[in-house]
């Protein structure tokens, strides 16, 4: 499993430039060029745009190239809600932002989930860490998987005892082995955990 640490966090100015060269890439499929930028955001010089971008260029959230349209945003993963890792919670998706992972995670399967909770702790994995989910992978006996029960979600590792048996165990002795069964709907395997440091 990888481990990483988030980005550092933006102005809220910063913020609305960044949602500006999201939206605009979104409807036209290229980057806006800076003067179109200051049109979208109501800024006169572009020189007040290229402050912005080379802020954003440096806290690792744009790339910038040669050329007359040359923003390139990092590729994202996006976050999409909460996951438990004590007691199970509702497991709702909601947009909550986005995780750039440029050259670390390539799958489009892929999907972040903010951790709530202390029952994967053993493993690494605290409250508050955003645990990122891979859809498509196969897991195996001891992987750490994201399952559905009873329409709430939560973070487990998943066992398998010598009688055949298979459970959702905590890494935490505070909490008891759920069983796994038809009932229990397993999303995907954890390929990797995001803490951010303050």
């Amino acid at each position: 499993m990888v481990y990483f640490c988030c980005m550092k966090e933006l102005t809220a100015r910063q913020k609305e430039v960044l949602d500006a060269i999201r939206t605009f890439i979104a409807q036209n499929h290229y980057p806006p060029t800076v003067r179109e930028l200051c049109t979208i955001l109501g800024i006169s010089s572009p020189r007040g745009v290229s402050k912005h971008l080379e802020a954003l260029e440096k806290k690792g959230y744009i790339k910038r190239t040669s050329g007359h349209r040359s923003l390139v945003l990092p590729m994202e993963v996006p976050l999409i809600g909460k996951v438990t890792a004590g007691l199970k919670t509702l497991a709702v998706e909601e947009l909550e932002g986005y995780l750039s992972m440029e050259d670390i995670f390539a799958n489009p399967n892929q999907f972040g989930l903010k951790v709530k909770g202390d029952s994967m702790q053993g493993a690494g994995i605290l409250e508050g860490d955003v645990v990122i989910v891979n859809s498509d992978a196969e897991w195996i006996n001891g992987d750490i998987i994201v399952a559905i029960i009873d329409e709430m979600a939560t973070v487990k590792r998943v066992k398998q005892d010598k009688y055949g048996n298979w459970w959702l165990e905590p890494d935490n002795p505070k909490y008891e082995p759920l069983p796994l069964n038809e009932e229990v709907q397993i999303v995907g395997k954890v390929v990797a955990v995001i803490r951010k440091y303050s």
